[in-house]
This record gives structure tokens, C-alpha cells and sequence, in this order.
């Protein structure tokens, strides 16, 4: 059983690195050498995203091609603004036994490179 679990687990990353890694690279020495001469505030170098195509790149920025479109259906939520609005307000101090508003949640994606899963 536990054979079957890491076969299954192989395989899917496998898929994953496969459409990770397909397509043409969108970051290239040529384009990192373009950025470091048009600027001299910061270097740009290598990274673990230059083997990345860039439907691959896209996919990580979170906005699906269909949002804007989608967006206009929305029908807004209007409500007044009160005039007695405290200067500062922290959930965590107003409810204190809420245990959910203090958890930070990692929302990384994990990548696979050669076989080597990371975050």
C-alpha cells in the first residue's frame, strides 16, 4: 500500500515538473543582461524561475485570463461610512480567544525542480 501512495506521489510530480518546465523560457541570460544595463540600482541574476515557460510564470500571478469579464457581472455592495470610526482597530485585540485570526497561512505554491521539491 505504502508502495502504491509513493509510486502515485512520483508520478504526479513528474506531471507537475513536466508542465512547469514545458514551453519556451520566458527569462533568459539575454533579458537579465538587458535589465542589468538599463539600470543601476539593483542586479538582476539566475533564478529558479529561467527554465520556467511563461504560461508557467502566469499561472503563479493569480488573476485567471477570465477576471475582468467576470468582474463586471458583480453587482456592488454599497454601505455608508459612519463618522465615529476609531483611529486604529486590530482583530487579534478585539477578539482575543479567536485563535483563527492570528494563524499566518503559507499561500506559496511548492515547485518542483529536477526532482526536488521545494517552496
Amino acid at each position: 500500500m505504502l508502495f502504491r501512495i509513493c509510486v502515485a506521489i512520483c508520478l504526479a510530480l513528474a506531471v507537475v515538473n513536466a508542465r512547469v518546465t514545458k514551453g519556451k523560457p520566458l527569462l533568459t541570460q539575454k533579458l537579465i543582461n538587458e535589465i542589468n544595463s538599463a539600470q543601476t540600482t539593483w542586479k538582476a541574476g539566475p533564478n529558479k524561475f529561467m527554465s520556467w515557460s511563461e504560461d508557467a510564470i502566469r499561472r503563479l500571478m493569480g488573476v485567471r485570463p477570465d477576471y475582468a469579464q467576470r468582474h463586471k457581472l458583480i453587482t456592488p455592495i454599497e454601505h455608508e461610512v459612519p463618522n465615529d470610526l476609531p483611529d486604529n482597530f486590530d482583530a487579534r485585540t478585539q477578539w482575543p480567544n479567536c485563535a483563527s485570526i492570528k494563524e499566518v497561512r503559507d499561500q506559496g505554491r511548492y515547485v518542483v525542480s529536477n526532482g526536488v521539491v521545494s517552496c
